[in-house]
Order: C-alpha cells, then structure tokens, then sequence
C-alpha cells in the first residue's frame, strides 16, 4: 500500500500530503529510522494543534479579530 493511502486511512494529512518531501529530506541529512519517525510524529502535532486553533476560531463566530 502506498504512503499516501496508507496516511490517508490513519487520517494524518499532513504525512499525507507531505511525505515525499519527509523521506527526502531524512535521505538528505541521513536520518535514522526513530529520529525520522519522531519528526515525522512532532511535524503533525503541530500540523493538529494549528488546525484545531484556527477551527476554534472559526466556530467561536467572534465578530472580528482583537490583537493586543
């Protein structure tokens, strides 16, 4: 099964729609396997969090943006 379908039934989309560029760039700097899974981890946390901060926002219905 290819990564991309494989990410896509786990739902990580970031993995998904990334993880060409994340196998290169583990070749290029030599990665081993646990660094290269614990980055690949990390990378979609915050993938996650950034999305689910802008969700909030968005279903909060704020009538506009206050920037302190």
């Amino acid at each position: 099964m290819p990564v991309s379908e494989s990410a896509a039934s786990l739902m990580t989309a970031y993995t998904k729609d990334n993880h060409e560029a994340l196998v290169k760039e583990a070749k290029d700097t030599r990665m081993g396997h646990e660094e290269f899974l614990d980055g690949i981890l990390a990378k979609e946390a915050g993938y996650r969090r950034a999305n689910r901060v802008q969700r909030k926002l968005r279903e909060a219905h704020f009538p506009y943006r206050k920037y302190l």
